[in-house]
């Protein structure tokens, strides 16, 4: 079989939806499939590299959508169409997986005017569904298109299924739920050291977007005063990182707080290993990466009940969860977390490394889409020619 992975960014980031996508290819190259990668990227030509090895990836440039009466955004729709075409004429895909459903939705939706043979699997991932319709309109009406035409929807957690559903109901009859799962590297036992710095850390990891709520761990921090051990490390870059820092300053907390930037996530595994606990403060997830990986290495999670964190942490059983928005509820989650007796917190380090073994395995997620690619692949065109209809 041969799958086409696409992805509405640049696949060399380092967010959740990227690796998603790198795992799903990964686990497709592991079980035998010829996989491609086409990304959303900033250039002005359709280009090709190497990849994963063996695995070509292509480039197309950004897009905006077509407006009735700006004749450059046709062009610029219509392009992106051929270009998508030509990746496909020379891959020859069996399955179009599109993941993070954003500016890739017009290329693809574009194609099916095209005679083609391929099936489409549409993987949401978090704030494709629970904010760029919201935010960006234009965007909406392209992915609402792109979902009709999709032969199946998979969702990263219960949660995020739900709100596409009552989003776009028509997807109900075709979607479930196939949550992200770790390479067993991350299950190993290690004995790597932490960077050097303070010899004991609370640690954050992810993007400094609004979204994931930085700030509120900030000014939780602030309020514990002297009681946390070391400092808060924070693992990540993103569009707030100079408010983050000014709000550091403010707070009177900037001697306390170490930004350590962007780390490739092989670096994560040592950080993970000796932190005090992993603190998620986010406003709106998906299904975290951060939470599997963490729980993987034995780390305690403090996280926000939102999205796909309350599906994988079992309260005070493998982590704890507190109330979003509240940066009051987040220092008490971390003075909890921070006066376990060692027993108790044993246990739940070994509760949380087997929660993820058995339920968030690399393995687990490869077969589920397997699964699902190989029950497209024998569809008849009448099944297609039904899930068509006009929008």
């Amino acid at each position: 079989m041969r799958i086409l992975f696409s992805y509405s960014g640049e696949i060399q980031s380092l967010g959740g939806a990227e690796v998603g996508v790198l795992a799903r290819a990964q686990g497709a190259v592991t079980n035998g499939h010829a996989v491609g990668i086409m990304e959303i990227a900033p250039i002005s030509l359709l280009a090709k590299r190497q990849e994963m090895g063996n695995v070509p990836v292509w480039a197309i440039p950004y897009l905006d959508a077509p407006t009735l009466f700006r004749f450059r955004t046709w062009i610029s729709f219509a392009r992106s169409v051929l270009q998508f075409q030509a990746v496909v004429r020379e891959f020859k895909p069996d399955i179009v997986s599109v993941n993070f459903p954003m500016w890739q939705s017009l290329p693809v939706v574009g194609a099916f005017y095209f005679p083609h043979r391929w099936r489409l699997v549409v993987t949401l991932h978090g704030s494709d569904i629970a904010a760029v319709p919201i935010q960006q309109p234009k965007v909406r009406s392209w992915q609402r298109r792109l979902l009709r035409r999709a032969d199946r929807v998979i969702a990263v957690s219960h949660s995020l299924l739900e709100q596409a559903s009552n989003l776009y109901p028509f997807l109900r009859d075709k979607s479930e739920v196939i949550p992200n799962g770790l390479a067993p590297e991350w299950f190993e036992s290690a004995s790597e050291q932490p960077p050097q710095g303070a010899t004991r850390y609370v640690l954050y990891v992810g993007r400094l977007d609004r979204v994931k709520g930085v700030d509120l761990l900030l000014r939780a921090w602030s309020q514990l005063a002297d009681q946390m051990p070391g400092e808060l490390w924070l693992a990540g870059d993103g569009p707030e990182l100079k408010a983050l820092q000014d709000l550091a300053v403010s707070l009177k907390i900037a001697d306390r707080v170490q930004f350590l930037g962007r780390l490739q996530r092989e670096k994560l595994r040592a950080l993970y290993r000796n932190t005090e606990f992993v603190v998620l403060p986010s406003r709106r997830e998906g299904l975290s990466w951060v939470t599997l990986e963490a729980g993987a290495c034995g780390a305690i999670c403090i996280a926000t009940m939102v999205g796909g964190s309350v599906e994988v942490i079992e309260h005070e059983k493998t982590g704890f969860l507190v109330a979003t928005e509240s940066p009051e509820a987040l220092a008490r989650g971390m003075l909890r977390a921070l006066r376990l007796r060692p027993p108790d917190l044993d246990l739940m380090k070994h509760a949380a490394r087997q929660r993820i073994r058995n339920h968030f395995s690399n393995a687990r997620m490869r077969d589920r889409y397997e699964h699902v690619y190989c029950s497209l692949a024998g569809r008849s065109d009448s099944e297609k020619a039904r899930d068509t209809r006009q929008d």
